[in-house]
């Protein structure tokens, strides 16, 4: 018989619960340090930037961020990792505030790791201040009542008004400061003003950090008005229809001229009762044209001007119209180029007289004539085309038919066309506005080098990026590279497409890094402004234009990168026919964003998530038969060609970083930085900096040039 039965059962019952109550390991977070750390605080805003040392995994460091040392009811504020670097943007915080932090880490386990208790105090701003309304208190003087709305995190210690009478006002100008200081309501007595037009009055208040200022309110006193004065100076172009008359305002009379034009008839007094044509408002020259008047018929035509007095007249001027003249009608443009065009034309009736000459007349203005560019097309009546030549690429054009007989010459109504801008060589045939100014045409894909041979080319399709660790063709599985920015060096035989801010190769007596360059110095990459030095401009875009590209035109200066502001002017500012700017996309199974041109009609094809940076790529999934439709109607890939660093190559196909011409401080760029929903950032960003070493890809431009002069 056993002995002891229960002790053995009592010592089996203690190693179960002993295995049941046994804790998670802990892990050793002593090994975590924060080795480096920079606190960059704003009014409202600040970024903690450093670097960490650990061992082990970790899966995501937060930002606790209270106005309290014991962190009661602290905001959380996620970083962005990158190798053992971190970056936390912490936003909606008060000015001139001390706030209290530190670092929670995921390390895998349930509890995570808190970092001791720092602190930070937000800068102050200039006072926030408001003009609330001006009360006139006679001929020339006003009460102006203002208010003090915030300090902006100081003392205000000073608030007054500033006026002028030209707009604007600042404390240049007439200044008048108010006894007292700090927040609220006050109110300046402002008096014994000169008669003017006007006057232009606001608020300021000043802290130690600076001067706010209030809105403008426009103020007018007392000034005797009296009636414009007008000239009728001369009658030209007289037809048997019509005639133009040249007029001008020299004075407004001390009130702004709302209407001016000319009034005519047949008698010697016309007036503004009878016929009569506008042309604008203000003073100085301009030009009416008389129109359904009679054939061989006296008529007199007066200018006049209208101001709150009044209206007044100038002289009348007599003149009599031609006898009958051909009646010929303008046709449509057709087989426009960038140079030439064609225009028909069809003389109706011939008037008084045979048609000797027809024809059609152009200018880039308004109204042309034969006394111009004109091109003849044969005599009689009927229909005719003529040949117009000599014109300028991408330039607006006004067109008219015109007919002779011995009564003179008549003009059909006027058409306008505009010839074609033509693509340069290694361009998609699609125009984007990067200013309110300016057109470019944008390459036809990434730019890439290859070190071995010192050639530039653009991606063969939009899609294409280099990537890393891509077997070669007919190696299925192979483990080779067939191009990789990793393996980069100056012998290099493949295709690199990630480059560091400043390597493009040129040397011209300062230290620039070459394309393949892989060294981390930051603050040696002054390529834009230092190393291109002689063809460097104020607005940075000759930054890769010396390089002949392959398949772009194989000429130098073509070709040039957006600045910060045109990046954000293309996805965000400018107008389009469709109102689509962007939309991110996954083409021939390639994540990325769709650009679409100004011109750009959603008859061509139907985009979902459109003007959205926080949607996934497989918001769009498009063949290569769908994106070659896009495409012929200038539509832009921007492949997520993920990054570098070193010689490392990191999310690829998730991530999308492209240059900007603008440069940040002494080591760091601007760039455009997108990624795909669920990534650490899954938005649109276009105010991202940073380091210069790190290999980013570039897409560059071509700009239409002659937009500058069309628009002016």
């Amino acid at each position: 018989m056993r002995k002891y039965p229960y002790l053995t059962l009592i010592i089996a019952l203690l190693a179960l619960l002993v295995a049941s109550c046994r804790k998670e390991p802990e892990v050793n977070i002593e090994e975590f340090e924060i080795t480096k750390e920079t606190v960059t605080a704003r009014a409202t805003s600040a970024t903690i930037m450093g670097t960490y040392a650990f061992t082990g995994k970790i899966n995501g460091i937060e930002v606790c961020v209270a106005d309290n040392e014991y962190l009661t009811n602290a905001e959380t504020y996620p970083t962005v990792l990158d190798d053992k670097s971190f970056t936390a943007e912490l936003t909606g915080l008060k000015v001139a505030t001390t706030y209290h932090y530190c670092y929670s880490v995921d390390y895998g386990f349930s509890k995570p790791y808190k970092t001791e208790t720092k602190s930070f105090t937000t800068q102050s701003e200039a006072p926030t201040v408001a003009t609330l309304e001006a009360l006139p208190l006679g001929e020339a003087s006003f009460r102006v009542k203002c208010e003090v709305m915030a300090d902006g995190g100081l003392e205000v210690t000073e608030r007054g008004i500033c006026w002028n009478t030209y707009g604007d006002p600042t404390l240049d100008d007439e200044v008048m400061k108010h006894a007292n200081g700090g927040l609220g309501q006050y109110t300046i007595l402002l008096e014994n003003l000169d008669l003017a037009p006007y006057y232009y009055v606001r608020a300021y208040a000043r802290n130690a950090t600076g001067v706010g200022f209030g809105e403008v309110l426009e103020l007018s006193t007392s000034v005797p008005v009296e009636l414009p004065s007008v000239t009728t100076v001369e009658v030209s172009g007289v037809t048997s229809t019509g005639a133009s008359c040249l007029c001008n305002v020299s004075s407004d009379g001390g009130a702004e001229v709302t209407e001016r034009g000319a009034c005519w008839g047949t008698g010697q007094a016309p007036t503004v009762s009878g016929s009569h044509a506008n042309s604008g408002t203000g003073t100085g020259p301009y030009t009416v044209y008389l129109t359904g008047l009679t054939a061989n018929t006296s008529y007199y035509v007066r200018a006049y001007a209208k101001n709150s007095n009044g209206i007044s007249y100038g002289e009348a001027k007599r003149f009599i119209t031609l006898e009958d003249l051909p009646v010929v009608i303008t046709g449509s443009v057709t087989d426009v180029t960038a140079t030439t065009a064609k225009c028909r034309g069809t003389v109706t009736n011939q008037g008084a007289s045979a048609v000797t000459e027809r024809g059609v007349c152009w200018s880039t203005g308004h109204h042309p004539t034969i006394s111009g560019s004109h091109a003849t097309s044969g005599t009689g009546t009927g229909s005719f085309t003529a040949n117009m030549t000599g014109l300028t690429i991408g330039m607006t054009y006004y067109v008219r038919a015109y007919a002779k007989n011995s009564a003179g010459t008549s003009y059909g109504s006027e058409v306008s066309f505009t010839t074609i801008v033509d693509a340069p060589t290694g361009a998609i045939d699609g125009l984007f506005s990067v200013s309110a100014t300016q057109q470019v045409f944008f390459s036809q894909g990434n730019l890439q080098y290859r070190a071995s041979t010192n050639t530039w080319r653009f991606a063969e399709n939009q899609w294409d990026y280099v990537g890393s660790r891509r077997p070669k063709h007919g190696i299925p599985g192979g483990t080779v590279p067939e191009s990789d920015n990793g393996f980069i060096g100056s012998t290099y035989s493949g295709w690199i497409d990630l480059f560091g801010w400043g390597t493009s190769g040129y040397d011209h007596g300062a230290v620039c890094y070459q394309p393949w360059s892989t060294i981390q110095t930051n603050s040696d990459y002054y390529a834009y402004g230092n190393c291109h030095y002689n063809l460097f401009d104020q607005t940075g875009k000759a930054d890769w234009g010396y390089n002949a590209i392959s398949n772009g035109g194989n000429t130098t200066n073509t070709w040039h990168t957006l600045t910060r502001l045109e990046w954000e002017y293309v996805f965000n500012t400018r107008s389009t026919n469709s109102g689509i700017r962007y939309a991110k996309a996954r083409v021939n199974n390639v994540n990325g964003v769709i650009l679409l041109p100004d011109d750009w009609s959603s008859s061509y094809y139907t985009l979902s998530n459109t003007n959205q940076s926080g949607t996934s790529y497989s918001s769009n999934t498009i063949t290569v038969t769908q994106w070659n439709t896009l495409e012929q109607h200038g539509a832009v890939f921007l492949p997520a060609a993920g990054y570098r660093l070193g010689a490392s190559v990191s999310d690829v196909g998730s991530f999308g970083g492209y240059w900007s011409a603008s440069y940040y401080g002494s080591s760091r760029a601007w760039l455009v930085k997108f990624a795909g929903s669920g990534f650490a950032y899954d938005g649109l960003c276009l105010y991202y900096d940073y380091h210069r070493s790190s290999g980013r890809s570039v897409r560059l431009v071509s700009a239409a040039q002659w937009l500058s002069l069309v628009k002016k």
